[in-house]
């Protein structure tokens, strides 16, 4: 979850920083960008490897056009910065006021917030996969409490129901 939402932050810096640069012609609002293009792919291979330990992680297919959307969004957000450094800020200004940009990063957004509802789905059912274990597990530890309190006595046997009760605790 973390490298998608660090991915989405990446993104919104590197547009910020592209305005930022178009609207003062300072070249420090471009490090953001040049961060962003240095981090996402790696940060996208750190998606891939959380979601492949999951039963249901990215296809092939999928993780290709996700890469390409981000592709996409970083190669329209260097053109506009590329037409502010050679025809000035109003020109991009303009290419920004068209949308290109905003589009492309309305796409990542959206596929981040499908890979982030689906990973959601994925640990709310292991989730209840594990209280359900868990529950199960307790109902052998009960049988268990039963057993060491016939044959050790009481302080044994309310030990074990301690722990029993802390755990189902935990998991409620």
């Amino acid at each position: 979850l973390l490298a998608w939402q660090q991915i989405v932050s990446r993104l919104k810096d590197a547009e910020t920083g592209a305005r930022g640069y178009i609207i003062t012609d300072e070249v420090t609002y471009l490090e953001p960008f040049k961060l962003a293009d240095d981090e996402l792919p790696r940060l996208l291979m750190e998606a891939t490897k959380a979601e492949a330990a999951l039963e249901d992680g990215l296809t092939a297919d999928r993780f290709d056009a996700i890469q390409k959307r981000l592709n996409d969004f970083m190669s329209a957000t260097q053109e506009t910065i590329t037409v502010a450094q050679r025809e000035g800020g109003e020109r991009a200004a303009e290419l920004l006021k068209e949308g290109k940009v905003k589009h492309r990063m309305d796409g990542m957004r959206r596929v981040v917030d499908e890979r982030l509802g689906a990973l959601d789905n994925r640990l709310r059912g292991l989730d209840t996969d594990m209280k359900t274990n868990l529950t199960m597990g307790g109902r052998s530890l009960m049988a268990l409490v039963t057993a060491a309190l016939a044959a050790t006595g009481l302080s044994a046997g309310l030990l074990l129901a301690n722990i029993w009760f802390k755990t189902l605790w935990l998991i409620g």
